[in-house]
């Protein structure tokens, strides 16, 4: 930075903060300028310092001003140093019923796209791309019945057993089936649900998470195995037309050899026919 026609000043800052990224520059005229050192700031972490129970305390530090490692789901960002500051936490059930609000959103908006695709006016008598397509109906067909036919996960006792928990109806969660083959999400039943039993509704959440995730992962295999074969076959018929393009060729030169050797015979007869003339004439 210029501070006047001849003078300035160099400030050197880490791309990244926190003690780990600090770093210390060599060979500088350490009389500076004016007789004045160089300034430094030393990296440091941000440390915070938690009351815990019985008098004790523990800190935590962060490269950043970001603290997420406090607690489960809980990210503090701290802006200045202070004093006895207290944090309430409390669920907030509306954000989670907008998780699965926006999961029923994806859902619908990709059996959309799929109806769009494979669509079939029997008016025109005309398909869509995909018209017809198993792989793509197939997909619609693996989301309509992953939600009907529930969830079942696995769950802890206290006794750490290992059991089985169940949703015989996704219907508990809000979500169901409509009579156009789309998703509805009832958010009022969703948020009784919660309110009712938080720990169940969370763990059937993420089996639904998982759920869903699961299809995805298999859809998207099974998206690749098809595209990867529908292109080696178009390669294929590619490198049929090539070779046919080849033969045709070889043939067409074969049999313009063979219509240049007829001619060069038809050549000779006619001039044979003309002697013979000439011959029969002179008789």
């Amino acid at each position: 930075m210029k501070t006047g026609d001849d003078e300035g000043v160099l400030q050197i800052n880490s791309s990244a903060s926190g003690a780990a990224n600090g770093f210390q520059i060599d060979g500088l005229d350490t009389a500076g300028v004016n007789g004045e050192s160089p300034a430094t700031t030393y990296a440091k972490d941000a440390t915070l310092e938690v009351a815990g129970g019985g008098g004790t305390s523990y800190t935590v530090n962060s490269s950043t001003n970001t603290f997420s490692n406090l607690m489960a789901g809980v990210t503090l960002v701290v802006s200045k140093e202070e004093n006895n500051v207290t944090v309430d936490v409390a669920n907030d059930n509306g954000a989670i019923a907008d998780k699965f609000q926006a999961l029923v959103d994806s859902a619908n908006a990709m059996l959309s796209e799929i109806g769009n695709q494979t669509a079939y006016d029997p008016s025109t008598k005309k398909g869509s791309p995909l018209t017809g397509d198993f792989a793509v109906r197939d997909m619609s067909q693996k989301i309509l019945s992953g939600v009907s036919t529930g969830l079942s996960w696995k769950t802890q006792k206290d006794a750490g057993e290992d059991v089985s928990a169940k949703i015989k109806s996704l219907k508990e969660l809000g979500i169901e089936l409509d009579s156009t083959g789309q998703l509805s999400f009832d958010r009022a039943r969703f948020l009784n649900t919660y309110t009712t039993d938080p720990a169940r509704a969370k763990e059937a959440g993420m089996a639904l998470g998982d759920k869903f995730e699961a299809l995805g992962d298999a859809m998207t295999t099974n998206l690749k195995s098809v595209i990867t074969g529908r292109n080696n076959e178009i390669t294929s018929l590619n490198d049929q037309i090539d070779n046919w393009d080849v033969r045709l060729k070889a043939k067409r030169e074969a049999l313009q050899k063979q219509y240049s050797d007829l001619e060069v015979s038809l050549g000779k007869l006619k001039d044979q026919s003309n002697w013979l003339s000439g011959q029969l004439a002179g008789l």
